[in-house]
């Protein structure tokens, strides 16, 4: 009886709520990088200039496809630089987490866990998620992602920061002053 209960405390002990990406993943050289403006161990959003480079990547380099973004890696604890082209993640409104099977989900879950990132895509779900989490009392965790999230995003950030337990950042900091 005791193995039993312990398994169903383990199990929905955490939700993790970020952008459902496909990442590719592959070893580039400096020249990759420069060409399409990125840095080593940087995350950026992908933008006209980067429409190439899915296909330049896989055709130059050996690649692997991994389901990601970046909660789901953190999840899996692994995480690699990215520039994300956030495609059907742009369509995650907060219908998805009022379904019933996701709902119930966030009910049981203990934890919660929202990357930055994902306030570029459906910051009243963010919400709803801390705003659950304050109610019954249970830990709210956020990761700050990437400068441009505080630079860009900085109002619905503002607004979830009250409700964050633990808050989790690079130190890597903004070129902009």
């Amino acid at each position: 009886m005791e193995a039993c209960k312990i398994r169903e405390i383990r199990e929905n002990l955490l939700v993790g709520m970020g952008n459902p990406l496909l990442d590719i993943s592959a070893i580039v050289d400096k020249e990759f990088l420069a060409k399409y403006d990125m840095k080593e161990n940087d995350a950026i959003l992908a933008s006209d200039k980067h429409k190439n480079l899915y296909t330049e990547i896989v055709e130059k380099y050996q690649v692997e496809y991994i389901a990601g973004g970046s909660v789901q890696n953190a999840l899996r604890v692994a995480q690699w630089s990215l520039c994300a082209n956030l495609g059907s993640a742009n369509c995650f409104t907060i219908d998805h987490i009022k379904k019933l099977e996701n709902k119930k989900l966030l009910e049981t879950a203990q934890f919660y866990y929202v990357s930055g990132f994902f306030l570029t895509v459906s910051p009243p779900s963010i919400m709803e998620v801390a705003k659950l989490a304050l109610a019954h009392d249970r830990p709210f965790l956020m990761n700050l992602s990437a400068p441009f999230i505080s630079e860009f995003y900085k109002e619905p950030l503002m607004q979830v920061m009250p409700y964050v337990d633990i808050l989790f950042g690079n130190e890597a900091v903004s070129n902009k002053e």
